[in-house]
C-alpha cells in the first residue's frame, strides 16, 4: 500500500480529521419508540467516531436526555438500550464501543487542539497502531522512540507524560508482539503491509 503524503506540517500522513458527532444531527424517527430512537441516536453517533471510549458516547448522548454530563440516567440507559436493542450489532472491547460493520479502523486527528480533542485513553490501541505502522512505513529507519514521539505528537499530545507513554508503549508492543513490526539495529521494520 502506498502512503498519500501531503504538505500538511500538522498532518503530513493524510490521516482523517476527528470529527464529534452531535446527537441532535442524528435521523429522528419521530414514530420509533424511545428505546429505539436511542438506539437510532447512537448508531449515527457511532457512524461518525467509532471506534469510541464507551465515556465518550455517554457525554455526546448525555444531551438527548436533557443533561449537560453523563450523568448515571445517560450510562444506565444507553448501557440497557445496547444490551436489549443493539447487542448484535456493536462490539464493547476494553471499554471501546464500534459498530460491527466497521470496516477498518482509521486514523483520526485533531485539526485543531481544543477541549473536543481526544484524551490519549479515549483513542483505541489498535487507532494508534495503525498511526505508527503508518509513519515507520513513511520514515523508514525511524527508531523506537522517535515513532512513539511522532505518533503522540499526530494525535496532537505536546508531551509524553505518563498516560501517553504508557498508551505509546502499549501500541508499540502489541505490533512488535503480533509481529507486525520488529526491531533490527535499533529501527523499527515494518513486517506486514500498512
Amino acid at each position: 500500500t502506498t502512503v498519500q503524503i501531503n504538505n500538511d506540517t500538522t498532518n503530513p500522513y493524510g490521516f482523517d480529521y476527528y470529527v464529534v458527532a452531535n446527537w441532535y444531527d442524528a435521523p429522528q424517527n419521530y414514530s420509533a419508540g424511545n428505546e429505539q430512537r436511542i438506539a437510532d441516536v447512537i448508531n449515527y453517533i457511532l457512524s461518525v467516531e467509532q471506534p469510541m471510549h464507551m465515556d465518550l458516547l455517554y457525554q455526546r448522548i448525555a444531551g438527548l436526555f436533557d443533561r449537560e454530563k453523563a450523568t448515571s440516567v445517560v450510562r444506565d440507559n444507553v448501557d440497557y438500550v445496547i444490551k436489549r436493542h443493539m447487542k448484535n450489532a456493536v462490539i464493547i472491547k476494553d471499554n471501546f464501543i464500534s459498530r460491527t460493520d466497521m470496516a477498518e479502523i482509521k486514523v483520526r486527528v485533531s485539526e485543531i487542539i481544543t477541549e473536543e480533542a481526544r484524551k490519549v485513553e479515549h483513542i483505541a490501541i489498535p487507532e494508534i497502531e495503525k498511526a505508527m505502522m503508518t509513519i515507520a512505513d513513511y520514515a523508514l529507519g525511524i527508531n523506537e522512540t522517535d515513532l512513539k514521539v511522532e505518533t503522540a505528537r499526530i494525535f496532537g499530545f505536546e508531551r509524553m507524560g505518563p498516560k501517553v507513554s504508557k498508551a505509546m508503549n502499549d501500541a508499540f508492543v502489541s505490533l512488535l508482539k503480533s509481529g507486525k513490526i520488529k526491531l533490527i539495529d535499533e529501527k523499527v521494520h515494518i513486517v506486514e503491509e500498512v
